[in-house]
């Protein structure tokens, strides 16, 4: 299965230091943290809250934080959720148009010197 198929799947998304947890919001998924207490923190969501990130330094933490999603009311999630798709809409720049087709050929000169 592809990226897009297990971003539909899932309900949460847990990473270390990987920009799926950029896609997952973009979905309007939440998505869990764990921190590896590195020196140099590898997590893309640095910065302002995205409104739908949750932070754990172990297993128990995020299984604490998978109770309150679970426990959380449809307005609140639906809320975070918008919070989340604004804040990778304003994080990432709009995609760019596709090169038109040129009307004429480039021609690159190559030299060769011996």
């Amino acid at each position: 299965s592809s990226l897009t198929d297990n971003l539909d799947w899932c309900d949460i998304v847990a990473y270390a230091s990987s920009t799926v947890a950029l896609e997952a919001l973009m979905r309007g998924k939440p998505v869990l943290h764990f921190d590896a207490q590195e020196v140099v923190s590898g997590d893309p969501l640095i910065g302002p809250d995205p409104g739908f990130r949750f932070e754990a330094l172990d297993a128990r933490e995020g299984a604490a934080i998978l109770g309150q999603l679970i426990e959380m009311n449809d307005e609140d999630y639906k809320r975070r959720a918008q919070l989340a798709v604004d804040y990778v809409g304003a994080y990432l720049p709009p995609a760019t148009p596709a090169c038109p087709p040129l009307s004429h050929p480039v021609v690159l000169p190559i030299f060769y010197l011996p």
